[in-house]
């Protein structure tokens, strides 16, 4: 009985931590104000206003410590919201 409790309990902790890192992450990530300071940030780092595809998502995954996948998702959150451009192969800043 007390070995079920003590399974209940960690188990119970584990979903626990896992939807408060998964909620606090959502929240992270989808502020787009957040977005264009990272964006900004990492053509700043380039100094250049066009840079390769794969050095973006590269520079959104290290900035929001994301995998690959939801750093497209912020790619295209950026495209949609007019900071940046692609054609493909390289990223271009828009606005500037």
């Amino acid at each position: 009985m007390k070995s079920m409790l003590i399974l209940l309990a960690v188990l119970i902790l584990g979903i626990a931590l896992y939807w408060h890192k998964h909620s606090r992450h959502r929240v992270e990530v989808g502020d787009g104000e957040k977005l264009e300071k990272v964006v900004l940030k990492i053509f700043e780092k380039a100094g250049k206003t066009e840079i390769s595809k794969n050095r973006f998502i590269k520079g959104l995954k290290q900035h929001f410590h994301v995998n690959e996948k939801v750093a497209n998702v912020l790619m295209s959150k950026a495209i949609r919201a007019g900071q940046v451009k692609t054609n493909g192969e390289s990223v271009s800043l828009l606005g500037e």
